[in-house]
């Protein structure tokens, strides 16, 4: 069997998906002000790395780890929860298959302790 990273198109259509995901996250009042000062052309390539990692692609995640790169944004649970909706909207947009779109869900959910501020997870 595949993997999701095969499945919908490998670096090339992750770097879509992820372009088309901060497109959608940076127009969000809420959401914007955590990129302020990025390099989102670094956080893309990033992010691309990362999701393709997490979607069984051979890139190899190297950098920090989730609760080390959102532990100081202090991120509230209805803004996780916000950028988790993007997240669904883009890939079924992209043309991911709703089960495909649960798998990314299911994953998303599991590290949401990493990033939500502790005071939210109570």
């Amino acid at each position: 069997m595949s993997s999701l990273f095969q499945k919908y198109g490998g670096f090339t259509r992750i770097n879509v998906i992820v372009k088309d995901f901060y497109t959608e996250v940076l127009q969000s009042p809420n959401l914007k002000v955590y990129f302020v000062n990025s390099d989102m052309e670094n956080l893309i390539d990033h992010q691309v790395k990362f999701i393709s990692h997490l979607l069984g692609g051979p890139a190899e995640y190297l950098g920090k780890s989730l609760e080390m790169s959102h532990k100081h944004l202090n991120i509230p649970m209805q803004d996780f929860l916000e950028i988790a909706g993007i997240l669904q909207d883009v890939l079924i947009d992209n043309g991911m298959k709703e089960d495909d779109v649960s798998k990314v869900m299911t994953i998303v959910a599991s590290v949401q302790k990493n990033i939500v501020r502790d005071e939210d997870l109570a």
